[in-house]
């Protein structure tokens, strides 16, 4: 992913693997399989990013914070890079039907882990009981979309602190009093 997820090409993936050309092809027959494949990698990665950064007997609440942090790109490069390459995929999904398919599965995936994250709060009796937990998903989703935005496109303005304490701020007006 050196090259950037709009430059990435067969021949740069051989290059980079020590195969040739058509051992690749024989793996992915068009480039929009090859990108499906990397944002597949990129996926699994996050997902283990976000089971490694709770433990078990963390607080609840922060435990949720926590999890949140892992889909905002902060100064861990590799972290940067992954979030940076799906918002390049998003982007060329929407010119691209067949990457379309791919990225709405996993907007979908997306929208049920925030709804996940609101369940896992209410499960605790931490979410304020008057709250529909579809519509605070979807604030949810919002929320965290527009602030990787954000960190994506103004990172000197976005370190791990401020992220946090937003995604906290966020979050208590959701939550009883702590």
């Amino acid at each position: 992913m050196k090259y950037g997820l709009e430059r990435l090409t067969v021949r740069k993936i051989a290059e980079e693997a020590g195969l040739t050309i058509g051992g690749v092809q024989y793996y992915f027959s068009n480039q929009q399989e090859l990108y499906v494949y990397a944002m597949e990698l990129l996926l699994k990665r996050g997902e283990e990013r976000i089971h490694r950064s709770i433990q078990e007997g963390d607080d609840v609440f922060k435990g949720v914070i926590k999890m949140l942090k892992q889909l905002i790109p902060l100064k861990d490069p590799e972290q940067r890079m992954e979030i940076e390459a799906w918002f390049n995929f998003a982007v060329m999904a929407m010119k691209d039907e067949k990457l379309s398919e791919y990225n709405e599965q996993i907007r979908q995936s997306t929208k049920e882990f925030m709804r996940y994250m609101i369940e896992v709060l209410a499960k605790n009796n931490l979410l304020k009981d008057h709250l529909n937990i579809d519509e605070e998903s979807v604030g949810l989703y919002t929320f965290i979309d527009g602030l990787t935005l954000q960190a994506i496109f103004y990172p000197s303005h976005f370190d791990e602190s401020i992220v946090e304490t937003y995604i906290g701020n966020y979050l208590s007006k959701l939550c009883y009093d702590k």
